[in-house]
């Protein structure tokens, strides 16, 4: 279990572990198990500076959480986001597509997509500063998103897609979205709304995926996870304005 912990955080974050992990079919069945809470990790750390800052200066807060979740993920699954926007966007057959989302260089569409996470992230930081848990939480479910992709969508046969086909967790990702269900509802039961708003975005994205490559990859997941995070955080918005 610590293997596979402090390998999730390998995979996930820039956190230092101290020591390299095997990267096993075992040990990365493991990690996944420990996505979200990893998530909860990285949800924690940047929450810090919404926090500590007063309200009368969210944007700075927004700005700093920003700045924070891009150091701590090391930006990796905003280059999913970009290759996935550049190879869906191209129009073009299956295989072309994956050689665009292959290519090292970022297109138009992947800049625009970078863009707007990056903007929209920005915006609901700022506007959920007074809300911590919320930031938090977002990146929980977005994290269990993945392994919820992982476990039961079809995967792309390339190398990535066979490694996450045999890295499916089974019976464990039920379990970690009934302790999610149940926590969420006890701290606010309206939080559940963000789960289901995710999981949506979750099927769309594994959706168009299935259409465009036949199964989802890495990069796939990284969208999923920037995605299901902003589907969360304005999930979250509307539920602390209107309640």
């Amino acid at each position: 279990m610590i293997k596979g912990f402090l390998l999730g955080l390998q995979f996930l974050t820039r956190l230092p572990v101290g020591k390299p992990i095997a990267f096993s079919t075992e040990n990365l069945r493991m990690a996944i198990s420990f996505f979200p809470i990893i998530g909860l990790v990285i949800g924690g750390i940047v929450a810090i500076p919404v926090v500590i800052i007063p309200f009368t200066e969210y944007r700075i807060a927004g700005l700093l959480s920003l700045l924070l979740y891009i150091w701590v993920t090391g930006g990796m699954h905003l280059d999913g986001v970009a290759d996935v926007a550049d190879g869906f966007f191209a129009n073009r057959d299956r295989e072309r597509t994956l050689e665009i989302m292959k290519d090292s260089h970022i297109g138009a569409f992947g800049v625009i997509a970078i863009a707007l996470v990056l903007l929209s992230k920005y915006i609901l930081y700022a506007q959920l500063s007074l809300h911590p848990a919320s930031i938090i939480v977002s990146m929980v479910i977005a994290r269990w998103m993945a392994v919820a992709a992982i476990n039961w969508k079809k995967t792309a046969a390339t190398g990535s897609g066979e490694m996450l086909r045999k890295a499916r967790i089974g019976s464990r990702a039920v379990v970690l979205l009934v302790v999610l269900l149940f926590t969420l509802a006890v701290y606010n039961v309206y939080y559940l709304i963000a789960v289901a708003v995710s999981f949506f975005v979750m099927q769309w994205i594994c959706r168009a995926s299935d259409r465009a490559i036949r199964g989802i990859t890495g990069d796939v997941l990284g969208t999923i996870v920037e995605l299901c995070e902003i589907a969360a955080l304005l999930s979250f918005w509307g539920v602390h304005l209107w309640t």
